[in-house]
């Protein structure tokens, strides 16, 4: 039995195979570039790991089927620290290797000017006449670099000689791993009149391809379901595409090596974590090539899930996260990764193009791990950070000031900058510029400006004169951190002192106030049963005078709160039933009054008896029940006594007593009656 092979490559070039797939209108534009008789450099650019080595490789096999193309390819990742004539030496031997010739190497002392006097001349002399030396240079951004030394200062001027001494035998395909945009002056110079064009995602069609090379060697069946799961995965990364199937592949072959397996969709997702796995050096070189803003926004955006997210939410991650101004390198990096075909801009915001990406970002970059890249966000910021920390090292403070400030005017998010600017000003004794700065900080840095805010509160407490100020300042710390010991203690301190003094004045809701604040649970409870106390007493004062008043509806409604309110003394609250019934007292007198006038004398009496019996002295109940019952005209008595009280004004005070006590004696027979 013939074993299978995995038709999937990942992490080697494709180019010149038959893993190689789409990419058509890359070579259209190359071809395109070539045939131009007013054109000889086309730039290629494309995010890591998008394939364009593979590019460069197809096209070294390709072009000579094309035309009278003869391609060489060079590699200039590990040619960057070379001088020029080592550089050209290097060169001139690719070229010597891919072309099959056999020409004399160049001397090193003198290889830039035999390179393009000798050496090319001698190349194109023996090649036809009509056919032209197409260089495919890789990785070229690598010389885009002034720490690299001679072979970038003096090779881009070099080669802008090239590009002109013979534009129709002499061809250039460069291929970089950033922006053109990116470039540095010095190189953009070569490249001013050279069209770019990006290596780019492969589409869904090309994604299909890519992912049937198993089913062209028959070694998996692919659904349409399970093809597409892998597109919505890597979003036609070729990489990513590659990788996914190839641990596909390994996996349903090693659990059924004898069948032709048929994949689904939920096999396509169960191979994500050891596709993650595998890209694993891919993805981080892939994430190295980010700026720190670009690193920043795409931790932000692959936390937030597969789902777009507005810019407004993208803002109030990037705030959560630490960043207070949203600095114009923030700003633009969401159309850089635009550009870099790692998120998508939708009607809603921003997305990532690729599934597998953003999960591992979100796994292995979060934003609670990308803080420092915050800081490098500016670089100017971040120099003069560095400058600045040098001169604290030196305890030279006063020159560091400057620099910092200057450091967080770039980028206020900063962090390590705002840090030490605090430790400044708390060397200095500047306890307010340091507040101010840590205050700041805390809004989007809490756990970091925390302990130096608490201690900086507590200094500026130890210093203020007014108590009111030493209390704001332990509040807002208690606020921070509720159990921190010295605010804690010299908070209760005051409110405690505050309360004694009002106890002291018998101001008990002052007291009470005071010890809630001091947090002492025992004084609080005692001062509660005082005030309760007093405010009974109050209450029992003001029933008494309502029902002397007689207003006992007023005197009811009180009683029933009282009996809500002071449950623990039952025994001596006032009775309820009895004040109901005071408060029909009125009721009973009007229709007593009422039945006597018709004449009605049993009834009269009844109700008058009832008023009585409830309240004795109510009105002039008696009077009326007396008339009622016996006949005895109280009203003309009293007028009588009134008259005579008038005539015989010579009595004295004891006669007139005596009178009043022996018509009360007899009063009080006729009711026992």
């Amino acid at each position: 039995m013939t074993i299978p092979i995995n038709p999937y490559i990942a992490g080697n070039p494709v180019g010149g195979s038959d893993a190689f797939i789409g990419r058509a209108d890359v070579l259209r534009e190359v071809l395109r570039t070539l045939r131009s008789p007013n054109e000889n450099a086309l730039l290629l650019y494309g995010q890591r790991r998008i394939g364009k080595t593979s590019v460069l490789q197809e096209l070294r096999q390709r072009l000579p089927q094309e035309g009278p193309y003869q391609p060489v390819y060079f590699d200039l990742q590990d040619q960057a620290s070379l001088p020029i004539g080592q550089l050209l030496q290097e060169l001139a031997s690719r070229i010597n290797q891919d072309l099959q010739l056999k020409l004399l190497p160049l001397d090193q002392d003198n290889a830039e000017d035999t390179f393009q006097t000798q050496f090319l001349p001698q190349v194109l002399r023996r090649l036809p006449e009509d056919s032209s030396v197409v260089l495919l240079l890789d990785e070229f951004d690598v010389l885009d670099s002034p720490a690299q030394g001679q072979a970038s200062a003096a090779f881009f001027p070099y080669l802008r000689t090239l590009l002109t001494a013979n534009s129709q035998r002499l061809q250039f395909i460069f291929v970089i791993g950033r922006r053109p945009d990116d470039l540095t002056t010095l190189t953009t110079s070569v490249f001013k009149a050279t069209r770019a064009y990006p290596v780019s995602l492969l589409s869904s069609a090309d994604t299909t391809n890519l992912v049937q090379l198993a089913a062209r060697n028959e070694s998996l069946t692919w659904p349409d379901t399970a093809v597409a799961q892998v597109y919505a995965l890597t979003g036609g990364h070729p990489f990513l595409s590659q990788q996914l199937c190839q641990e596909l592949w390994e996996q349903l072959y090693h659990e059924d090596p004898d069948n032709v397996p048929v994949v689904d969709a939920t096999q396509v997702d169960a191979a994500v974590p050891a596709t993650l796995s595998g890209a694993r050096q891919a993805l981080e070189w892939l994430w190295d090539g980010l700026n720190p803003a670009e690193r920043v926004v795409a931790a932000a955006l692959a936390e937030a899930g597969p789902s777009a997210i507005t810019q407004t939410e993208l803002e109030q991650r990037l705030q959560d996260s630490g960043v207070r101004i949203l600095i114009g390198e923030l700003q633009h990096a969401p159309r850089v990764l635009q550009d870099w075909d790692l998120i998508v801009a939708t009607e809603g915001g921003f997305r990532f193009r690729m599934e597998l990406l953003r999960r591992w970002i979100a796994e292995r970059k979060p934003l609670s791990r990308v803080q420092d890249e915050i800081d490098r966000i500016q670089p100017l910021a971040d120099n003069l950070f560095q400058a600045a920390y040098g001169f604290y090292g030196g305890s030279q403070l006063e020159q560091a000031i400057p620099l910092l400030k200057q450091a967080i005017g770039l980028n206020p998010n900063h962090l390590k900058a705002n840090q030490l600017l605090v430790e400044i000003f708390l060397a200095q004794g500047q306890l307010e510029e340091a507040r101010q700065l840590l205050e700041t900080l805390y809004q989007y840095q809490p756990a970091v400006a925390k302990p130096r805010l608490i201690q900086t509160w507590l200094l500026q407490a130890e210093a203020e004169r007014e108590e009111e100020a030493r209390l704001a300042l332990y509040e807002q710390i208690l606020q921070v951190d509720e159990n921190q010991p010295e605010a804690a203690q010299k908070y209760r301190l005051i409110w405690t002192n505050r309360a004694e003094t009002a106890l002291a004045d018998d101001d008990l809701e002052t007291a009470l106030a005071a010890f809630k604040k001091a947090g002492l649970l025992k004084k609080v409870i005692k001062i509660e049963i005082q005030i309760k106390e007093r405010q009974f007493e109050r209450d029992v004062q003001e029933l008494t005078q309502l029902e002397q008043a007689q207003k006992y509806k007023e005197a009811f409604n009180l009683a029933q709160m009282m009996h809500q309110h002071y449950r623990e003394y039952a025994d001596i609250l006032p009775d309820l039933q009895l004040l109901a019934q005071k408060i029909r007292l009125d009721e009973y007198y009007q229709q007593a009054l009422e039945a006597f006038l018709h004449q009605d004398r049993d009834i009269a009496k009844v109700l008058f008896a009832a008023v009585i019996q409830i309240e004795p002295d109510y009105r002039d109940a008696i009077a009326y029940l007396l008339l009622v019952v016996k006949d005895i005209d109280v009203f003309s008595l009293q007028k009588a006594l009134r008259r005579l009280k008038d005539r015989i004004t010579f009595l004295s005070g004891l006669v007139i007593l005596s009178i009043l006590l022996i018509f009360i004696l007899i009063v009080g027979t006729i009711t026992s009656n």
